[in-house]
């Protein structure tokens, strides 16, 4: 597996993102959607919750954590899998108490799924601090591929291959910088009519062969 994580500063374009796309018009994209500490599971509600309780603190700049992870194309799950390791993970970082929503997409050729997480607890109005969250979410991610004979990815130690890879990934699964709201028309990736580039997916044909050979 691999895993991209970031901060940001709006839930609602993110959330977005998460629901529709860089278009806002890619909503059959979501395979499924679950929630962690929120009463929905809609990405958009989810942001009203998350942006209230964030609210609670008036420090924090970016009260949003995303983390995109990635299952090789060869790697067989299903959903019960993909929550697992998502809890796992949010476990491991200290968020279990924390708002989070969890969305898979269907819209690569390998299965991979979102977390939109809000870093200021719901009760107590802490903000969670991601100082070294990669260490963490990398033993825990080596940890689930072993335990479900999972393809073993190299984690802080990869070559420069599977660097270049993971920069890759971040590019297809990230959304539009926090705080801006997704493109309609054009814009990388698109033409003037807001279709696809086709070299944009040959972009991601070629990123796809990559994970699987690196």
């Amino acid at each position: 597996m691999i895993a991209v994580s970031s901060s940001g500063k709006s839930f609602r374009a993110l959330a977005a993102y998460l629901a529709a796309g860089r278009s806002g018009e890619e909503r059959e994209r979501v395979a499924w959607a679950a929630s962690r500490n929120l009463p929905t599971d809609d990405p958009e509600l989810a942001a009203t919750f998350m942006r209230a309780s964030a609210a609670r603190s008036d420090r924090i700049e970016k009260p949003v954590y995303h983390l995109a992870l990635s299952f090789d194309p060869d790697d067989s799950v299903d959903r019960a899998t993909m929550e697992r390791v998502a809890d796992r993970v949010l476990e491991r970082l200290g968020l279990v108490e924390h708002q989070a929503l969890i969305v898979a997409h269907r819209d690569r050729a390998h299965a991979h799924l979102h977390l939109m997480v809000n870093r200021v607890h719901p009760e107590t109005g802490t903000a969670w601090e991601r100082w070294k969250d990669r260490p963490l979410i990398q033993e825990v991610l080596l940890e689930e591929e072993r335990a479900f004979g999972l393809r073993e990815v190299a984690g802080t130690l990869a070559p420069r291959r599977a660097e270049e890879v993971q920069r890759s990934l971040f590019d297809e699964l990230s959304p539009p910088r926090s705080g801006r709201e997704p493109h309609s028309s054009s814009g990388p990736g698109r033409d003037g009519n807001g279709l696809r580039n086709p070299v944009r997916r040959s972009r991601v044909a070629s990123l796809a062969q990559a994970i699987q050979t690196y």
